[in-house]
C-alpha cells in the first residue's frame, strides 16, 4: 500500500474517532442538562384551541406522550415509546412516528424538526416545561360529582393509594336508583390516572382519564362517556364529568 493511501487512511479514520468522541460528549452534556421528569406545554393547533401535551421522560429509557386536544370531551390520546439522544437532541420513537425535543435547560425542551430547527413562523410556541411529578398522594382522596344537585342523587368518587403510581378508584351513589358503581385499577401516567376499562369490563376497549382540573378537583372522560357508562350506571347515570374533593370544610 502506498505511503500516501496509508496517511489518507489514518486521518479519516482519526477524523471518525474525534467525531465519536465529541458526539459522546455531546450526549453525555445532554444527559446531565435533561433530568428524567415531566414536561408539559400547550401547543399549537390548526383547528383547535391548542393542544395539552404532557412528555414523561423516564430513567430506563421510555418516553410517555399524552395529547389533549382542548375542544374535545376531555379525553385524552397517550403514545408510549423510546427515547434515545442523537446530535444533541431527545428523539423519542412512537409506533407511528419520530419526535425531536432540542433540550434548552434542566427546565424547558423544545420540540424541533429532525435538524434540531424550531418553528419559523411560530417560535417559542412550541416549548414543554417541566413540572412536578404527580404521585398517588396528590390524587388520594373523597370526591363528590358537581352539577347533580337537583338529580336527587349523589355520586362520589374514592381514591385509594396502592403505589406511589397506582391507585384503586371506587364510584359509588346514594339517593334515588340512578347512579354508578364502578371499581378498577389506575396507573399515574404524566400525572394523570389512566384506568384500562377492558380489564374491568372485557367488552370495552376504551381507557378512563382522571385528571386534575385545579386544586382539589378532578375530570373523568372515556373514549366514549355514554357507551362506556351503560355497564356500570342505571338509567341516564354516568361516570364522566367533575368532581370536587370532600373536605372538612365542605362535608356532603
Amino acid at each position: 500500500m502506498r505511503k500516501e493511501t496509508i496517511i489518507t487512511l489514518w486521518y479519516i479514520l482519526a477524523l471518525v474517532g474525534i467525531s465519536s468522541c465529541s458526539n459522546k460528549k455531546q450526549n453525555m452534556e445532554i444527559l446531565q442538562k435533561v433530568k428524567p421528569g415531566v414536561f408539559v406545554g400547550k401547543l399549537p393547533c390548526a383547528d383547535c384551541p391548542g393542544i395539552e401535551t404532557s412528555v414523561t421522560i423516564n430513567p430506563d429509557s421510555t418516553i410517555v406522550m399524552t395529547s389533549l386536544y382542548l375542544d374535545s370531551n376531555g379525553t385524552s390520546f397517550t403514545q408510549y415509546g423510546k427515547w434515545s439522544i442523537k446530535d444533541s437532541l431527545i428523539v423519542g420513537t412512537f409506533d407511528s412516528e419520530k419526535l425531536y425535543y432540542l433540550p434548552q435547560s434542566d427546565t424547558v425542551i423544545t420540540l424541533v424538526d429532525k435538524n434540531g430547527k424550531e418553528s419559523v413562523s411560530m417560535p417559542g410556541k412550541y416549548q414543554l416545561k417541566r413540572v412536578p411529578q404527580l404521585t398517588s398522594d396528590y390524587f388520594q382522596g373523597e370526591y363528590i360529582q358537581s352539577g347533580l344537585e337537583n338529580e336527587g342523587y349523589k355520586q362520589f368518587l374514592v381514591i385509594e393509594k396502592t403505589s406511589d403510581d397506582q391507585v384503586l378508584i371506587k364510584i359509588t351513589f346514594t339517593g334515588q336508583k340512578k347512579g354508578c358503581t364502578f371499581t378498577g385499577n389506575g396507573e399515574i401516567i404524566n400525572n394523570q390516572i389512566v384506568v384500562d376499562l377492558n380489564k374491568v369490563n372485557p367488552d370495552l376497549k376504551s381507557t378512563m382519564i382522571i385528571h386534575s382540573t385545579g386544586t382539589g378537583t378532578l375530570n373523568i372522560s372515556t373514549s366514549d362517556n355514554y357507551k362506556d357508562s351503560i355497564p356500570f350506571c342505571t338509567d341516564d347515570g354516568n361516570l364522566a364529568g367533575n368532581y370536587q374533593k370532600i373536605t372538612s370544610q365542605n362535608q356532603y
